[in-house]
């Protein structure tokens, strides 16, 4: 017998059972009453591909923090990988913008990735016309033109060479940074700049304050020097909780219940909630 799963999209009944779980999460409720919508239905328009679940589920997170974030100091929020996303519908992205417009002076949010296709693309450049001096941090903003090399889709439809039109997908600018002295590593950081309706989300003195935040949490991060410490702990702590896998395992145990003698399916119900708990850190483990 092949236990075997195929690797590919999810079908009609694996996504009406997800789609139950995920519509009732609290987070997502909020996530949804942010974009004006009833289910994660309505927000993607590629609801079958796998890694969709997880990136929408990052920014349901993500927003929700912005969304409860206290209006009477500044809350950074930083997200593992660039802000930009194709698993979003475009009308919703606006909405996005235009929250955080509204919140801008007491929310920061930023999205930070180790390798991108700008990297690829500029490393060479960088290096041979020495942006970042050895020994130095700084950060520099990346020109449509440039970025539009890389990113050659817009959104409606694809971008031609030298084309300075924004991505409609995306939610901001491209900086490329140095945030440590000690190490030479490069990272792409994309914050939002402005709304559909054309206001400004952060000023330039915004940006400069974000990135001595990066700096400052970057200057002697482990394992990865030069990347923010506050990604690197937040990885650790979803490696094994991802959202699918969460999911998937708990319809297992569910149907593993109900087909079994009571006083064994009690047995592993009791053994799956207390690893749960275990692996939440209540025994001094991750937080």
């Amino acid at each position: 017998m092949n236990f075997a799963a195929p690797i590919g999209d999810y079908d009609a009944a694996e996504l009406r059972a997800i789609f139950e779980v995920i519509d009732t999460d609290p987070v997502m409720q909020d996530f949804l009453s942010i974009v004006g919508k009833d289910s994660l239905r309505d927000v993607t328009e590629m609801p079958t591909a796998r890694e969709t679940l997880m990136e929408i589920a990052e920014f349901a997170c993500m927003f929700s923090a912005v969304a409860t974030a206290p209006d009477d100091g500044k809350t950074m929020i930083l997200r593992d990988g660039l802000l930009r996303t194709k698993k979003i519908k475009l009308e919703l992205i606006t909405r996005l913008k235009q929250m955080l417009a509204r919140k801008k002076d007491h929310v920061r949010v930023a999205g930070v990735a180790k390798k991108s296709r700008i990297i690829f693309l500029l490393k060479a450049a960088l290096a041979c016309e020495r942006i970042f001096p050895k020994g130095q941090i700084g950060y520099v903003r990346i020109p449509l033109d440039l970025e539009n090399m890389a990113y050659k889709w817009g959104g409606g439809k694809r971008l031609g060479p030298g084309s300075t039109v924004p991505l409609e997908y995306a939610f901001g600018s491209l900086y490329v940074a140095k945030l440590s002295r000690r190490k030479d590593l490069l990272v792409t950081v994309e914050m939002p700049d402005s709304s559909a309706d054309n206001a400004t989300i952060y000023l330039d003195e915004d940006i400069t304050e974000m990135m001595g935040y990066l700096a400052r949490d970057s200057a002697h991060s482990y394992p990865v020097l030069g990347y923010p410490q506050t990604l690197m702990r937040a990885h650790e702590h979803a490696a094994g909780m991802g959202l699918p896998a969460s999911i998937l395992r708990d319809r297992i145990i569910k149907e593993l219940v109900n087909d079994m003698d009571p006083m064994l399916s009690d047995y592993i119900r009791d053994s799956s909630m207390l690893d749960a708990t275990v692996d939440k850190g209540t025994l001094g483990g991750r937080a």
